[in-house]
């Protein structure tokens, strides 16, 4: 499959939950945003020479980004796989993630170590750690259909079924630019229509890769 063929998929998927998913999707932001403002806050008052004050707010902004965005993220993964399926979105799905705490929390954090330490070798390093971004990109929905998969054995086995298909997944998110720069010029509010589609078509993606590729 082409991305294309991924894209017109996941539009005719999230086309009968467009409004839900929207709404979803900007609680997701609201959330995301509740988070990370502090931080931007310290980013900013560090510059004026205020980072002892407001230093405890970005320390709790990190702690609850790490806490949170593991079982979120797995939140996402479960309304995207549901819509794939033909299944109405519901919104208290946004708290799946939670059902399945350790699971999710762990996949993000050893994620972002492997990352981290990748990104440590001089030179290649940053190159490094965007290709195992990647390699690491189905970790969830792996974990999402195998309960009995340790974190790191879903990372492992993301690694194997990514293996030659990171570059495809790279152009499949890269063909979604023209929709993100309509996004820009509206104010970030068409973003809320395209990143669930954006999502449904990286399902089908796995799914294809599963073997389990439905699209016509």
């Amino acid at each position: 499959m082409y991305a294309s063929d991924f894209r017109q998929y996941a539009h005719q998927k999230t086309a009968p939950y467009a409004s839900r998913l929207a709404v979803i999707c900007l609680i997701f932001a609201a959330i995301s945003m509740a988070l990370g403002l502090p931080y931007l806050k310290f980013e900013t008052e560090y510059i004026y020479g205020y980072d002892i004050i407001v230093f405890p707010l970005a320390s709790i902004s990190t702690i609850g980004s790490l806490i949170l965005s593991g079982p979120l993220q797995m939140s996402n993964v479960l309304i995207a796989s549901k819509v794939y399926d033909g299944y109405e979105p519901k919104y208290n799905d946004i708290c799946f993630g939670f059902k399945k705490f350790k699971q999710a929390f762990l996949i993000n954090l050893l994620e972002g170590i492997y990352i981290v330490l990748w990104a440590l070798i001089p030179l290649v390093g940053p190159f490094i750690a965007i290709s195992k971004g990647f390699a690491y990109s189905m970790a969830y929905y792996i974990s999402l259909d195998n309960d009995r998969l340790s974190p790191n054995e879903c990372i492992g086995s993301s690694v194997q079924l990514m293996q030659g298909n990171k570059w495809r997944l790279f152009c499949l998110m890269f063909s979604y630019i023209g929709w993100i720069i309509l996004c820009a010029l509206t104010a970030g509010i068409l973003y809320f229509w395209v990143k669930p589609r954006m999502d449904v078509a990286v399902c089908a993606f796995y799914r294809e890769l599963v073997g389990e590729g439905q699209i016509q």
